[in-house]
C-alpha cells in the first residue's frame, strides 16, 4: 500500500477480506463501486490482475463482525471484473482496495466518499467520486473525473485529463498532454503548471496558472468581474491585451492555452508559483 499524501483511517488491525488474481486475456476493464473506502492503483509486473480488499478495524472482533453481515462481491463475466460493496456503517471500518493492473486497462471507479491514489502507471481511468482525495505522482494515458468535492493533485506526464469538479482544490502539473477542466457552479481552487494544453473554464473559481519561461503557445485568458493578473518574465508576448482579455501568442505560438472565468480572479505567471 502506498504511503503517500493520503492519511488512511489509523486503526489497531487489517485483515484481508478478499483478495483475487485473473489473467489479462479475461479482463477488458474493471468496474469498481461502493460508497465509501480508500483506493490505491499500482502496477503488477506479470500478465494478471490482482485485486487485494483488506478491512482496517478495531480488533478482530470487529473483523469477524464485519464478515458476518457484510460481503465484498468480484465477478469477471465477459471480461468485465465487477468490484461491488454495498453501503456499511463506518464504525464497521474503513476498506481499502488495491487494484494491481500490468497495463493501461480500463478502470471506472464510483463512490460516495473515497481517497484515490495512483503512482507511477499509465491509465485509462474514470473515476465519479462525491468527496474525498486524488493523488497522482507520474501518471500518463488517459484520466476522466467528476468530483463534487475533492482535494486534486495529479503530477503527470503526457496525460490526457479531462476534470469536471464543483468547490474543489486542484493542484495540477504535467510535461505534456492536455487537460480540460470545467465547473459551471462552486468554488474551485485551481493551481496549474502548464507545460502542456490547458482549457480551463470556471464561474466563480480562482485560477493560478504558472508558464515555463520558454514556451510556444497561443493564449486566449478573459475574465468578466475582476481584471486578469500577469506576471511574465522575459518573454514576448503578442496580440491583444487588455485587463479582462489576453488574445495572442507567446514565442512562436503552438499548444493552445484557453482560461475562462466569470467571477474568480485569474493569474498567469512565468516567474514564481503564485499563492493558491
Amino acid at each position: 500500500m502506498l504511503s503517500i499524501c493520503i492519511s488512511f483511517a489509523a486503526s489497531a488491525f487489517s485483515k484481508i477480506v478478499k483478495e483475487e488474481g485473473f489473467h489479462t486475456s479475461t479482463v477488458k476493464n474493471i468496474a469498481a463501486s461502493s460508497f465509501g473506502g480508500n483506493y490505491t492503483i499500482s502496477k503488477f509486473n506479470g500478465d494478471s490482475v490482482v485485486v487485494r480488499v483488506s478491512l482496517e478495524c478495531k480488533d478482530f472482533a470487529a473483523y469477524n463482525a464485519f464478515m458476518m453481515k457484510y460481503m465484498v462481491t468480484m465477478n469477471n463475466t465477459s471480461g468485465s471484473l465487477i468490484l461491488r460493496t454495498d453501503k456499511i456503517p463506518s464504525s464497521a471500518g474503513t476498506l481499502i482496495y488495491e487494484i494491481f493492473i500490468p497495463s493501461d486497462i480500463p478502470v471506472d471507479i464510483s463512490s460516495d466518499k473515497s481517497n484515490i491514489s495512483v503512482k507511477d502507471l499509465k491509465v485509462n481511468l474514470k473515476l465519479n467520486i462525491n468527496d474525498g482525495v486524488l493523488f497522482t505522482d507520474n501518471l500518463s494515458g488517459s484520466l476522466n473525473v467528476t468530483t463534487e468535492k475533492m482535494d486534486i493533485d495529479i503530477k503527470a506526464n503526457s496525460l490526457i485529463a479531462s476534470i469536471t469538479a464543483k468547490n474543489s482544490t486542484v493542484n495540477y502539473m504535467s510535461k505534456g498532454g492536455k487537460l480540460t477542466l470545467n465547473n459551471t457552479s462552486g468554488n474551485n481552487k485551481i493551481n496549474v503548471v502548464a507545460y502542456t494544453e490547458l482549457e480551463v473554464q470556471t464561474t466563480s473559481g480562482d485560477i493560478h496558472v504558472l508558464l515555463p519561461k520558454t514556451i510556444d503557445c497561443n493564449l486566449y485568458i478573459s475574465t468578466i468581474k475582476r481584471p486578469i493578473i500577469m506576471n511574465l518574465e522575459e518573454v514576448m508576448l503578442k496580440g491583444n491585451i487588455t485587463s479582462n482579455l489576453v488574445k495572442g501568442s507567446m514565442g512562436k505560438g503552438g499548444g493552445e492555452i484557453k482560461i475562462s472565468t466569470q467571477t474568480g480572479d485569474l493569474s498567469l505567471s512565468n516567474a514564481v508559483m503564485l499563492g493558491k
